[in-house]
Formats: C-alpha cells, structure tokens, sequence
C-alpha cells in the first residue's frame, strides 16, 4: 500500500512539474507575441507619419530653404540687353527697362556703376505709374559726332515727357559730348545751315548743324525731383524745364568748358514752382 501512495506522489509531482512548465512556457510565448506586435504597430504608426517618400533605414535629405523674393520693382538695363562698353548703342534697352518699370508703382531703372553706355537720342515718357526713379549711376554718352545725330533729334539728347512724380537721381555723369558742336571740325551734313558760332574762328561755320540739342529736358512733367547727377559737356543748354511745375534740383552738378557757347546750365520755360539748391553750375 504504501509503495502505490509512493508511486502516485512520484506521478502528481512530475504532472504538476509539466504543467507548470507549459504555463511558465505559455506566459513566455505571450509577452514575446505582444512585444512584436506592438513593434509592428508603432513601425506602422511612424510610416503612416512619414511623407511618403520616405523608406525605412534611410534619412530623407532636408527640404531646401526657400530663396529671397526677387525684387520686382528694380529694372537693370544690363537685364535688358545693354552692352555697357560706351560703343554699342544702349538706347533700345534703356527704353525697355523704362517701359517695364513705367507699369509698376516705385520702380526704379538702374544704370549700373562703373560702366560706359552710349544713348542715342530717345524720349522716356510716361504717363507711368507714381514714384517712378531713373537712378544713372554709371557714365552715359551722347553720340560723339554731330554729323551721326538724325535731323528730327536735334531739340534734344535725353526727353523726359508727360511724368508725374518722377525722379532723376544718381552718382553717375550724363556726358552730351557737345566738343564737336563747338567748333567747325565736325563733318559737314546734309542739314547745315549758315549761322553757327565757332568759338576758335569767332564766326559763324557752315559746318556745324543750326540746331543744337539740350542734353536733358523736361516737357510737360510735374514734380520733378533731379539730384546728384552730374551733368556736362551739353552741345546746347544742360538741363531745360519746359510747360512744367513743382520742380526741385538739389545737389546736382552741370559745367563745360568757358569756350562753350550758349551752353546755360538749367533753362525755365514756362515753368513755375521750382527750386533749385545746393549745387554747382560752371558754363
């Protein structure tokens, strides 16, 4: 009898051994399960996050910074096909930086520094929006023989007409080239007429145009602001105002040679509202 009690102890202890290792196996198994899916979830989760091109493993490169807005209201005239070596006309491209600029309110065309750029004779009008600014800071010439200008471009070199609230500003230098204006060295044309001055002779020569050009003008333009510029060597008169009000000229400089003829430094026509300061005339 007590050799079976002994040998069903022996068998309830190795059952009861066996079913506890099943559980303890049971918990393992389980906690494991868990772990993996909830990896698998919050792998899930991340993904769903990410942009879509993103991939497991590989760092998606940094969204480039974005550039500066471009200013949309300065208008280089280098942007618009200006040669800049004071031989190639450069007319056609300051005119069209003025009529992209003429449509937008506080635009400004900007001739660049250190640069020579040659303008044959042109006009810049308006209307055009307010606060328009023509900044000159490199070097403009005018045509250098008086024989190449056309007839009909004889009032003036630089025409500024029908603007409102505009202005002339800038440390470059406006150059009328008005040397062979002077003297009756130029090449004689198919307009010259009798009576032109030559200063040398002290006469009149037949070989110079009867008409010559102011070098800037205004026509029909009202508050004007011209300063800082300088402006010289005009064939004619250096700055003229012409039926126009409400003019300011502050700090500019004109001046040709004391053997010059006839070259004033600012003409008022029909203009009234002006003053003019702070600057240095020598015609």
């Amino acid at each position: 009898m007590k050799r079976n009690n002994r040998s069903f102890c022996q068998l309830f202890s190795l059952s009861f051994l066996m079913i506890v290792t099943a559980l303890i196996t049971f918990s393992i198994i389980s906690v494991e399960a868990r772990k993996n899916n909830n990896n698998h979830h919050h792998q899930n989760m991340i993904k769903k996050r990410l942009p879509k091109h993103h991939t497991r493993g590989r760092a998606s490169s940094p969204a480039p910074a974005p550039s500066p807005p471009l200013a949309t209201n300065t208008f280089d005239i280098m942007s618009f096909g200006a040669k800049a070596n004071g031989i190639s006309d450069d007319s056609q491209a300051l005119v069209a930086a003025w009529e992209s600029a003429c449509k937008v309110g506080g635009a400004t065309v900007i001739v660049p520094s250190k640069l020579k750029f040659l303008l044959n004779p042109l006009n810049l009008q308006g209307p055009c929006m307010p606060d328009l600014t023509l900044q000159i800071d490199g070097t403009v010439v005018a045509p250098e023989e008086a024989s190449s200008w056309p007839k009909s471009s004889l009032y003036q070199w630089i025409n500024f007409k029908w603007l409102q609230n505009f202005t002339l500003k800038g440390s470059g230098t406006l150059d009328g080239q008005g040397s062979n204006w002077w003297t009756s060295s130029s090449s004689s044309s198919s307009y010259s007429e009798p009576h032109n001055y030559d200063p040398q002779k002290k006469s009149y020569s037949k070989h110079i145009p009867y008409m010559k050009p102011t070098a800037v003008r205004f026509y029909s333009s009202n508050y004007i602001i011209v300063r800082d510029i300088r402006i010289i060597n005009s064939p004619l008169c250096h700055l003229k105002f012409d039926d126009s009000k409400g003019i300011q000229v502050t700090n500019i400089t004109i001046s040709s040679p004391e053997n010059s003829p006839n070259t004033d430094g600012i003409h008022l026509q029909n203009t009234h509202d002006v003053q003019i300061q702070h600057s240095n005339i020598q015609t």
